[in-house]
């Protein structure tokens, strides 16, 4: 993510086990979908993760119309399936899913950015 870019409209999925983000998008067994608008957060929504295989995971992610996904870290072969699919993973995150997110659309990521994944 770059400087201070500001995000307009976008759908992130934060990737969460029992409630807080998860230190591994491969055994989060929800996401918080959040709908922002002009770099506010307008709506959030909690989605369920009912499938385990990276391919249906995308499928899914894709059908709820997310574009970046935050999480603690994300396997290699999970990392790719979901970057060809048009996302963008965004790992190294932890704490509290809100101030997550909204640290994100203002551009201070206290996490790395999407080209530096843990796992692999």
């Amino acid at each position: 993510m770059a400087g201070n870019m500001l995000i307009i409209h976008m759908r992130i999925a934060v990737a969460l086990f029992n409630n807080n983000v998860s230190p591994r998008l491969d055994i989060a067994d929800s996401v918080m979908l959040y709908h922002v608008n002009r770099g506010r957060i307008k709506k959030k929504e909690m989605c369920a993760l009912q499938c385990e295989l990276p391919d249906r995971v995308a499928a899914y992610l894709k059908q709820v119309e997310a574009g970046i996904i935050l999480c603690g870290s994300c396997p290699g072969y999970f990392s790719r399936i979901l970057e060809t699919t048009g996302f963008e993973v965004v790992c190294c995150q932890c704490g509290q899913p809100d101030q997550i997110v909204a640290r994100f659309i203002q551009g201070r990521n206290p996490g790395m950015d999407s080209k530096s994944k843990a796992g692999g």
